[in-house]
């Protein structure tokens, strides 16, 4: 009856209710870890390890739930990893609060014994996959591709949005996790480059075991690159290298 009545709530709140067990048994209220389509699954012992994709944020009608994760994931599982996707409600997709889901979520994989956890996501999925950083030893491997979010209250503040950024890799624990963080040419929702570059080479790498940066890469362009082809042929190799070698690789 609670779960119910919470459901109810939330369909006047949110004009939605994600189940409270969702088919990968981790999740609730507005959020969820799903098995993503057309890739099946192995479980934690006979995987190489697990792989959580987390979708971009557009507004609070647009609706990403189970949106197939960037083709270079693909990749990741050809080399042996389950693909899920950490599925947000948009209303709900606060970015705190979509940072606790995720952590919640990354825990849970954890216990139920994936050998290694590779975290990844585009814009503010990306954002948000970083942030899963603050808490050690949830995540081995973070990927961020053009990671965003919009300053506070989802504004376009691209300002605050760097200081938030500078902000977050301070709260960074030292830990073995390696970080790849890949942005684009063209964004038009990053506003300093450059500057974030730096706060990776030389803010957060020296806290963790690697970091990779692939920063604007020639010939590929704008905030969705990461869904392109291209992309995935050039990257998507190094990305698995970089996540599972013992010796990562510096570049691509």
């Amino acid at each position: 009856m609670r779960r119910l009545w919470l459901c109810m709530l939330w369909l006047v709140l949110a004009a939605g209710c994600t189940p409270a067990t969702p088919p990968e048994g981790i999740g609730g209220i507005g959020w969820s870890f799903t098995p993503a389509q057309d890739h099946g699954r192995r479980g934690p012992a006979a995987s190489a390890g697990v792989i959580v994709f987390a979708h971009g944020r557009g507004g609070n009608f647009e609706d990403y739930r189970g949106l197939a994760p960037q083709p270079w994931v693909d990749r990741f599982a050809a080399a042996g990893f389950d693909v899920l996707l950490f599925d947000r409600h948009p209303v709900s997709d606060d970015a705190n609060r979509a940072a606790t889901w995720l952590r919640a979520g990354l825990a849970a994989l954890r216990g139920q014994g994936y050998r290694r956890i590779v975290v990844a996501g585009h814009s503010r999925g990306g954002w948000t996959a970083l942030a899963a950083l603050e808490q050690a030893g949830l995540a081995d491997v973070v990927i961020a591709i053009a990671a965003a979010a919009h300053g506070r209250g989802g504004s376009m503040n691209l300002a605050a949005q760097y200081d938030q950024l500078r902000a977050m890799v301070a709260r960074i624990p030292p830990s073995a996790a390696r970080v790849a963080f890949v942005q684009f040419a063209g964004d038009p929702f990053v506003l300093d480059p450059e500057g974030r570059a730096r706060l990776m080479r030389e803010r957060l790498a020296p806290r963790l075991g690697a970091v990779l940066l692939v920063d604007r890469p020639g010939g590929i362009a704008g905030h969705a690159a990461g869904y392109g082809e291209t992309f995935a042929a050039r990257f998507g190799p190094c990305l698995v290298a970089f996540a599972t070698a013992a010796e990562p690789p510096r570049s691509c």
